[in-house]
């Protein structure tokens, strides 16, 4: 379960002070699909990176199945990004010198799993997004929605409790697009995972099903449809 109470974040930009959430509340429950909905500027990748840990809030507390991630040490927010958090981004940050296996078994070294094991769980990975025909080839080689099924991957190859994706269809054609939400919702189904997706696309936080909309770093509307 996923716990925000009464979040806010604030950045400084020269003499300016930018309130990028404003007391943000909200709950999301184990093994829940949710979109978050908004317009550039709006706060919702904020609100999705101190959910992953990669930023902490100015004030309020984040909590991840009973535990306030927002009070962890740099070391044990490390561990938590690592073991319980997958991400998927807009722009795929594949490494280029890598194949498609290596770049999904990046997670599993960075948690020091064996060689063979890292191997095997790559290509399982691979295979339950689509691209079991596609391990040696590297980013160049592949078409846009084809990365960001290689990003899929690496974000569940180790076997994540929670799924974040920041606009993960925001560089893909609309046919693509619907393609990345059906294996998301695949997955979710699937793995019981805690799937958040940050979009601007109104589309696609309905094929999602439920949806909250943030405005200047506030909550204005929110749903509870269930998925297609």
């Amino acid at each position: 379960m996923i716990r925000l109470r009464d979040l806010s974040k604030s950045y400084r930009m020269g003499s300016t002070t930018v309130r990028a959430l404003d007391g943000v509340t909200l709950e999301v429950e184990a093994g829940e699909a949710l979109a978050i909905l908004g317009h550039s500027g709006s706060g919702k990748s904020t609100l999705l990176q101190l959910v992953g840990g990669l930023d902490t809030p100015t004030s309020g507390e984040v909590e991840v199945n009973h535990r306030i991630i927002s009070s962890l040490s740099e070391d044990d927010l490390a561990e938590y990004r690592r073991v319980s958090v997958g991400f998927v981004f807009q722009d795929f940050y594949l490494q280029p010198h890598l194949d498609t296996v290596e770049n999904v078994e990046l997670p599993l070294k960075l948690n020091r799993v064996p060689r063979r094991e890292r191997r095997e769980r790559a290509n399982v990975a691979l295979q339950q997004v689509g691209l079991a025909d596609r391990g040696t080839h590297r980013p160049k080689e592949l078409s846009g929605g084809e990365r960001q099924r290689v990003c899929i991957a690496r974000a569940i190859v180790h076997g994540p409790s929670i799924l974040l994706a920041d606009e993960p269809t925001g560089n893909l054609d609309s046919g693509t697009s619907g393609e990345i939400v059906d294996l998301f919702l695949s997955l979710w189904r699937e793995k019981a995972v805690t799937v958040l997706i940050v979009t601007h696309n109104s589309d696609v936080a309905r094929r999602i099903g439920k949806s909250v909309s943030l405005r200047d770093g506030r909550i204005i509307d929110g749903g509870a449809d269930a998925p297609e």
